[in-house]
């Protein structure tokens, strides 16, 4: 082998070599690209994933809510019901004290008139007035009577509305 010989086959090797060197170097950037976009992708992944994450506490967070919620509902529903049935004792329980004391009222006053037209007719006598003068019509008294118990029983009815 000559000297020329070894030169030539010591450039084709530099070049070569340099060729290789290149096409490294083009490998080598291509790898980077590559591992860039790869982080890159990574980090818009990563950053998906926590902000899933973040939807997902809250979700679990407000099903936790709902639930809790709905516990207070229901128990809300329950006192009403309960409350409910104590207002319609209550009315009850007033609607027969209004009865009652209608009825002494009503036994009271009786008793009063009763006391009144016993006076009245003792006045009377006393007096010498004639009973006559002081006699009321039957019908007229019906009458009234009539309008009384009317009377009652709407403002029943009223106070039941």
């Amino acid at each position: 082998m000559t000297k020329s010989d070894l030169e030539e086959l010591i450039n084709n090797l530099k070049i070569r070599h340099r060729a290789e060197m290149d096409a490294i170097l083009i490998e080598q950037t291509t790898y980077k690209r590559i591992i860039q976009q790869l982080i890159a992708r990574l980090r818009s992944y990563e950053t998906a994933k926590q902000s899933s994450d973040q939807r997902i506490t809250k979700l679990v967070h407000f099903e936790l809510q709902c639930k809790q919620m709905e516990k207070q509902s229901q128990e809300m529903r329950a006192q009403i019901s309960f409350q409910n049935q104590q207002i319609e004792k209550l009315k009850i329980a007033l609607v027969e004290y209004d009865r009652h004391m209608r009825e002494v009222v009503l036994n009271e006053n009786e008793y009063l008139i009763c006391q009144l037209e016993s006076e009245n007719a003792h006045l009377r006598k006393l007096l010498n007035i004639p009973d006559e003068l002081f006699k009321e019509d039957p019908e007229e008294l019906k009458k009234q009577e009539a309008d009384k118990k009317k009377a009652m029983l709407k403002s029943i009815d009223e106070k039941l509305k």
